[in-house]
C-alpha cells in the first residue's frame, strides 16, 4: 500500500498541495519543536556541520526548526520554483530519490514525517548508506499505529483541512475550487493520512531496527519524545567517533 503522491503518476498540482498543507500544520502548530534542541547538538557533533534535509515536500519542519542555520532542501519531487524560503534554505532543483543515492552533503541527514514511506527494505538501506558515508541521520515521525493516530488524521484532514486551507500559501482559486466544490484535495489528503497510519510503524520495530543497524563504527537509536499533540518517534543515526 502506498500513498498517492508517491505515485509518478498522481498530478503534481494534488502532490504539491498535500505538501503546502503538511507544510502549514508544521509550521502553525510547532509540531516538530521539540525535537530541535536534540537536532542542534547532533549538528554540533558533526566534523562536517552541515544539515541536508530530504523529502522535503514545501518545507514546513525545516522552516520552523531551522533560524538562521542553513540547510539543503531536497525531494524527489522538488517544489523549489514556486515557494519563497529565507535566504538560509536552498532547495535543490534536480530530483532526489533517497532510496537509491544519498542526498548532497557531508552532514546530518534529516527525515521529517516521511520515514514510513519507505519498505524495511529500502529503510535498511538507507541506514547503511549513512554508515558508509560516515553521516549522521535523523528520522522523525509524528504518527504511531492505532486508533489515536487514525481518529486525530481523519479529524485533520477533514474538517482541519476546510479551515486551514484559506489559510495555505500561495493563495489559489483553483486550491479553494478542488477543496469545496469538487473535494478532490480532501479525498486525496485523507486516502493518503490514513495509508500513513498503516504504515506506521510501533515503537517495538523502531527499538529492533535501532539495535540491528548498530555496529561498532556507527550507533542507531530509537528515541521517543514527548510532543505538544502525542508522542514523536525518531531514529537517531550517529558515526561512533562523535
Amino acid at each position: 500500500m502506498r500513498e498517492l503522491e508517491d505515485f509518478d503518476w498522481f498530478p503534481q498540482a494534488f502532490r504539491q498541495h498535500q505538501m503546502d498543507f503538511l507544510s502549514l500544520l508544521a509550521l502553525r502548530f510547532k509540531l516538530y519543536q521539540p525535537v530541535k534542541s536534540l537536532l542542534f547538538e547532533v549538528i554540533a557533533l558533526q566534523k562536517h556541520p552541515e544539515w541536508t534535509d530530504a523529502c522535503s515536500g514545501s518545507g514546513g519542519p525545516v522552516q520552523s526548526l531551522a533560524g538562521n542555520f542553513p540547510v539543503l532542501l531536497t525531494d524527489l519531487y522538488p517544489s523549489s520554483a514556486r515557494l519563497q524560503f529565507p535566504a538560509n534554505l536552498q532547495y535543490l532543483a534536480e530530483p532526489a530519490d533517497i532510496t537509491k543515492h544519498l542526498p548532497p552533503g557531508n552532514g546530518l541527514i534529516t527525515l521529517f514525517n516521511s520515514f514510513h514511506h519507505f519498505t524495511p527494505e529500502q529503510q535498511s538501506h538507507l541506514i547503511n548508506q549513512c554508515i558508509g558515508a560516515n553521516r549522521a541521520l535523523i528520522a522523525v515521525e509524528i504518527l504511531q499505529p492505532g486508533l489515536r493516530s487514525f481518529v486525530s488524521v481523519v479529524f485533520t484532514t477533514t474538517i482541519g483541512h476546510w479551515l486551514l486551507v484559506p489559510f495555505m500559501k500561495p493563495f489559489s482559486l483553483k486550491r479553494l475550487f478542488f477543496t469545496y466544490l469538487v473535494p478532490l484535495h480532501t479525498l486525496t489528503v485523507l486516502y493518503d493520512g490514513i495509508v500513513s497510519v498503516f504504515k506506521a510503524k510501533s515503537s517495538h520495530y523502531f527499538e529492533t531496527f535501532a539495535k540491528r543497524h548498530t555496529t561498532g563504527n556507527y550507533r542507531v537509536d530509537f528515541i521517543k519524545i514527548k510532543g505538544r499533540y502525542g508522542p514523536l518517534f525518531m531514529i537517531k543515526g550517529l558515526p561512533a567517533t562523535q
